[in-house]
């Protein structure tokens, strides 16, 4: 036997419509996540939920009849804010906005507000439903994730270590700011392929870097190893790399995670660093004594020092002079000092001045003596 659906009846599409609109006010009310209210065509609240309640701390009884822009801080009521917001509601058919709230004991929050245009059978305005949100904890969040974002940049930037993500089954890799500029690009967040990845790698290099990364992903290993890139602009700079892969649950890789800092400088310095301690070392050892052991292959190269014939140092003034070596004036230096002697010593008390006095001669002969003495120490 065939039934069919009788005809609903004015009555009955009466009682179906009451009961769901019971059902969606009952729903309404229960709704403590979000203020979910109604407004008439100037904005006066017509209906409250327990949402509204939580978040705006009015009783239903104490904002019934009251106009929304109480919600609104002092400076958005004196512009206007409040109006213009229905204003495009009913223009364009839906606001959306965020911005601080009032709450009645006179604290803030931060708003997500949605307001929609409701309209009769005929296409009349009959009001606006309004729903609100409050995302405080939210944009603080987001605040905090910023600032430590911004954080790492800066930090990356002073270290010049750069960082990377690879999702492995997307083959995308998200470059940081900070790696961006050591590879000589602009710096900022971006999103490449692999290939695009590797081909700032120098050809060398190039195998190297993408056999240990995908050895790494599928081993479940970390990586650490040295790569030279080439910039855009032809300068080729030395990488240290390391990081580490994240998996699934079932194993699969999933992403790497990787820093890349650039080490030219510091590898340039320790070269130079190495060559300055070896040539401290050979001098040291040449200093000690080595060099009188060396043994010259070609016997065309010599050593030439300061000991060699010719390479004296040569005398002071009026110190050492070749026996019998005269003065510029001709005269015997030693004949004058010893003159000079003598008459130092001939002064009365002096047992040498009585002896020349008494024997002249002999003072002579004395002084001849030592003169021939002293040449032939020199």
């Amino acid at each position: 036997m065939l039934v069919t659906p009788r005809e609903p009846t004015p009555e009955r599409a009466g009682r179906f419509s009451q009961a769901a609109a019971e059902e969606f006010r009952l729903l309404v009310e229960s709704v403590k996540d979000y203020a979910i209210f109604l407004l008439d065509n100037d904005g006066h609240v017509m209906s409250w939920n327990a949402g509204a309640e939580r978040i705006k701390g009015y009783a239903a009884n104490e904002i019934l009849g009251q106009h929304f822009s109480r919600f609104y801080e002092p400076e958005d009521q004196a512009t206007a804010r409040p109006a213009r917001a229905l204003e495009t509601a009913a223009r364009d058919g839906r606001f959306e906005g965020y911005g601080w709230r009032v709450r009645k004991d006179g604290s803030r929050f931060y708003a997500h507000v949605t307001i929609t245009p409701l309209y009769d059978t005929w296409g009349e305005l009959h009001g606006f439903a309004k729903v609100t949100q409050d995302i405080t904890a939210q944009r603080e969040a987001e605040r905090l994730l910023r600032e430590r974002e911004q954080q790492l940049t800066e930090a990356q930037a002073i270290a010049q270590l750069g960082s990377f993500a690879w999702d492995v089954a997307a083959d995308e890799i998200t470059w940081s700011p900070e790696l961006c500029r050591i590879y000589g690009l602009e710096p900022r967040t971006f999103t490449s392929t692999f290939e695009v990845f590797l081909r700032y790698v120098h050809p060398e290099d190039r195998l190297l870097v993408e056999e240990g990364l995908r050895q790494a992903a599928l081993t479940k290993t970390s990586f650490r190893l040295e790569q030279r890139i080439v910039r855009p602009n032809g300068d080729v700079r030395l990488l240290s790399s390391q990081g580490r892969g994240v998996h699934d649950e079932p194993g699969a890789p999933q992403r790497m995670l990787g820093v890349c800092q650039d080490v030219s400088e510091q590898r340039e310095g320790e070269r130079q660093l190495a060559e300055a301690h070896a040539q401290a070392e050979l001098s040291r050892q040449l200093q000690s004594g080595l060099l009188p052991v060396l043994s010259l292959h070609d016997p065309t190269l010599a050593l030439r020092t300061r000991y060699l014939p010719g390479h004296e140092r040569p005398a002071r003034r009026g110190l050492l002079r070749r026996p019998g070596a005269a003065r510029r004036d001709g005269r015997d230096p030693t004949r004058r000092r010893g003159r000079a002697r003598t008459r130092r010593g001939s002064g009365r008390g002096c047992a040498a001045g009585r002896l020349a006095r008494a024997d002249p001669g002999g003072a002579r002969r004395g002084g001849r003596a030592r003169r021939a003495e002293h040449s032939a120490d020199v």
